[in-house]
C-alpha cells in the first residue's frame, strides 16, 4: 500500500520484517530487493536478493536483482557470476548475455565483451527479445567510444542505424551515444532520416521536433509537425500545440489545440481539454479556462491542476497549494504538478518547499517544465550566483531559447559570481539565438552592465556603438528592449532631449507600435507634460489593452496627477500582465506611499 502511495522509503521497514518470516520470506524479499534497487540502494538490494537465494538458489527474479545491483555498484565479478547462473537456468534468454557482457566490461575484459556482443548482434533475432541485436550493436559502439577512438564508434553507430533504425528503442540508444559523444547535430540527423523512412511515425516525428526545439531551431520544429498536420488528425494538431507552447507562441498554441479538439469528435480527450484550459490560464483568460472545468470532472489530476492555477492566478496561493497537495498524494511523481506547486509555494515565501518540488520536477523531466528556471531564480535571490547561472543555462539547454529570461538571468548571475567571460558568452548566445530575435535584449543587458560599472554615459556610448554595428531596427519589436535601455541611459546621462527626438522620429515611421507610444509617454512624464503622457499611454493601450509597459506608464502619470487609487490599480494590472520586478516593486511602492503597508507587504 505504501509503495502504491508513492512512499517507497516507508515501505522498506515492513517489507524487511515480512522478509524475515518463513511464510513471506521469498515474496517480501523480492519486493524489498526490487524497491531497494529502484532507489539505488545497491548494497542492501544485494543483501535482500542473497537472502532469497539462500531459500531458493535458482530464483530467477532474485538473481536478476542481484545482477542489476552488482552492476549498479560496478562490481563486474559479481555481475558475471549472477549472469552465469541465469544463463544456466534460462539459456535461451539473451538478456542474461547482455548482463554478462556489462560485467565483463566492468572487469576490464573488453575483448571478451566484444566477442560476446558481436555474437549476439549477428545471431538470429530471438523472439523473446527482438531488440537484443540492436542493443548489442550499441554496446559495441560504447566500447569503441570508451576506448577514446573517434572514427570507430561513429562508424559502428552508422551500422546500428542502417541495420536496426526501424526500431524506436534502437534509435534512442544510438541517439544517447551520439549525445554522450557531444554530437547533437548527428542526433538530429538520425531522427530526420528516421522520419524520411517512416513519415507516419508519431513518436519519431515528435522526438525530432523536440530535438529541434532544444537546438533553438523553432521554425524547423514547427515545420516538422506541420508536415504531419497535413493529414488532419487530432493528435498531430495537439503535437503542434505543444511545439508552439515551447516556442512561446501561446495564441498559436491555443489555435492548434482548438483544432485538435474540433477534430476529436463529440467527446474530445480530457488531455486536450486540459491543454486548452492550461493555455488559457497562461494567456490570462481565466474565465474562459474556468468554463472548461466541468469537462474535466472525474479527471482528478487535470481538474486539480487547472483549479489550482486559477486560484493562484487570482491571488489565493494557499488554497492552490492545498489542492496541489491533495492531488500529489495520488500522483507524487507528476513533474508538471510539482512545478505548479513550487510556484504557489514561492508566492507564499515557502522557499524550502519550492526548492524540494522543483528538484523533483527537474529530476523526473528537466526539459518538460520551467522548473530549472524557477530554481535558478531562487538561487539568485539567495545569493548562490554560481549555482543560479549553471541552472539557468541548464534550463536553456533543456528547453531551448523560447524567451530571453534564462540567458539574461545566467549573465547576471555569472557577473555577480565574478565570471564576466561566462556572462558575455551567455549574452552572445542570446544575441544569436533564433536568428537574432532576442538581440535587443542582449544589447540592452550588455549596456546595463557597462553603465553599472562605468556610469550612464559609458553605457550609452557602448550601446550606441553596438547598435550601429548590429544594424538593429529600434522601431521593430526586436529592437524594443534596446530602445528602452537607450532612452533610460540617455535620461540618466542628461540627454533627455536627444532621446525625445529619436523617439519622435521612430514614431513618425511606426506609430502603430505600442512600445514606442509607451516610451514617448514616459518621456512626457519626465518633462511634466501629463496631458501628453496620458494621451500617449491611451494610444498604446488602444493598440494593445494588455501592454504592461503602457499600464505601468499610465500608473506613473496617474500618481503624478494625484490619482493614487487609479495609479495603484494600473500598476497592479501591469504586474499581472508581466511579472517584471520593476512593476512589482512599483505596485508595492504606490501602496506604501498611500499608507497601505499591509498591501505593500
Amino acid at each position: 500500500a505504501q509503495l502504491q502511495d508513492g512512499r517507497p522509503s516507508e515501505a522498506v521497514f515492513p517489507l524487511l520484517r515480512a522478509s524475515e518470516s518463513e511464510e513471506f520470506g521469498v515474496t517480501a524479499g523480492l519486493v524489498l530487493g526490487s524497491t531497494l534497487l529502484e532507489s539505488k540502494n545497491y548494497e542492501e538490494a544485494i543483501t535482500a536478493a542473497q537472502r532469497v537465494l539462500e531459500r531458493e538458489p535458482d530464483n530467477v527474479l532474485a538473481l536478476n536483482v542481484l545482477a542489476n545491483a552488482a552492476g549498479g555498484l560496478r562490481d563486474g565479478s559479481l555481475t558475471v557470476e549472477a549472469a552465469d547462473r541465469l544463463i544456466a537456468l534460462e539459456p535461451d534468454n539473451p538478456t542474461w548475455l547482455h548482463v554478462r557482457g556489462a560485467g565483463l566490461v566492468e572487469m576490464g575484459r573488453h575483448d571478451d565483451a566484444r566477442v560476446l556482443f558481436e555474437g549476439v548482434m549477428n545471431a538470429p533475432v530471438p523472439g523473446s527479445d527482438p531488440l537484443s541485436p540492436a542493443r548489442a550493436c550499441t554496446a559495441l559502439a560504447k566500447l569503441d567510444a570508451d576506448a577514446s577512438e573517434t572514427d570507430a564508434p561513429v562508424a559502428r553507430l552508422v551500422e546500428c542505424e542502417e541495420r536496426f533504425g526501424h526500431q524506436p528503442a534502437a534509435l534512442a540508444a544510438v541517439a544517447a551515444l551520439y549525445k554522450e559523444m557531444e554530437r547533437p547535430d548527428d542526433v538530429i540527423g538520425l531522427y530526420q532520416r528516421a522520419v524520411e523512412r517512416d513519415p507516419g511515425s508519431e513518436g519519431t516525428r515528435t522526438t525530432l521536433a523536440n530535438l529541434l526545439l532544444r537546438a533553438d531551431r523553432f521554425e524547423e520544429a514547427e515545420q516538422t509537425i506541420m508536415e504531419w498536420v497535413g493529414d488532419g488528425n487530432a493528435t498531430s494538431w495537439a503535437s503542434l500545440a505543444e511545439v508552439r507552447v515551447q516556442a512561446g507562441d501561446l495564441p498559436g498554441a491555443l489555435e492548434a489545440i482548438e483544432e485538435s479538439i474540433e477534430r476529436s469528435g463529440a467527446e474530445p480527450p480530457a488531455e486536450s481539454v486540459f491543454r486548452k484550459a492550461d493555455i488559457l490560464v497562461s494567456l490570462g483568460r481565466l474565465e474562459a479556462a474556468e468554463l472548461l472545468l466541468p469537462m474535466l470532472e472525474g479527471e482528478e489530476l487535470y481538474e486539480g491542476i487547472i483549479s489550482g492555477r486559477l486560484l493562484h492566478e487570482r491571488g489565493d496561493s494557499a488554497a492552490a497549494l492545498e489542492i496541489y497537495n491533495q492531488v500529489l498524494n495520488h500522483w507524487p511523481q507528476n513533474y508538471g504538478l510539482r512545478a505548479h506547486a513550487a510556484v504557489a509555494a514561492i508566492s507564499m515565501d515557502d522557499l524550502p518547499r519550492a526548492k524540494s518540488d522543483l528538484l523533483e520536477a527537474i529530476r523526473h523531466a528537466a526539459g518538460e517544465t520551467d522548473a530549472a528556471l524557477w530554481l535558478a531564480r531562487i538561487q539568485f535571490a539567495e545569493g548562490d550566483y554560481g549555482a543560479a547561472g549553471q541552472m539557468a543555462m541548464r534550463h536553456n539547454q533543456e528547453r531551448g531559447t523560447s524567451g530571453p529570461q534564462a540567458l539574461l538571468l545566467a549573465a547576471q548571475a555569472f557577473l555577480r559570481n565574478g565570471q564576466p567571460q561566462a556572462a558575455n558568452r551567455s549574452l552572445a548566445a542570446l544575441a544569436e539565438a533564433r536568428g537574432g530575435i532576442f538581440r535587443g535584449w542582449a544589447l540592452s543587458e550588455a549596456a546595463k552592465i557597462v553603465a553599472h560599472r562605468d556610469g550612464p554615459q559609458a553605457g550609452l556610448d557602448h550601446l550606441s556603438g553596438a547598435l550601429e554595428e548590429s544594424g538593429l531596427d529600434l522601431g521593430s519589436e526586436e529592437g524594443e528592449p534596446a530602445l528602452a535601455r537607450l532612452v533610460e541611459l540617455s535620461v540618466a546621462a542628461g540627454k533627455t532631449a536627444d532621446a525625445t527626438r529619436r523617439v519622435e522620429r521612430l514614431l513618425a515611421e511606426h506609430e502603430d507600435r505600442p512600445a514606442l507610444q509607451t516610451i514617448s509617454g514616459r518621456l512626457a512624464v519626465l518633462r511634466g507634460d501629463l496631458a501628453e503622457a496620458e494621451a500617449a499611454f491611451a494610444r498604446a493601450l488602444e493598440l494593445d489593452p494588455d501592454h504592461a509597459g503602457a499600464l505601468a506608464g499610465r500608473a506613473l502619470a496617474l500618481r503624478e496627477a494625484g490619482d493614487v487609487a487609479g495609479a495603484s490599480a494600473a500598476m497592479e494590472r501591469a504586474f499581472a500582465m508581466n511579472q517584471a520586478a520593476e512593476y512589482g516593486y512599483m505596485a508595492a511602492r504606490i501602496k506604501l506611499d498611500s499608507g497601505d503597508a499591509v498591501g505593500a507587504a
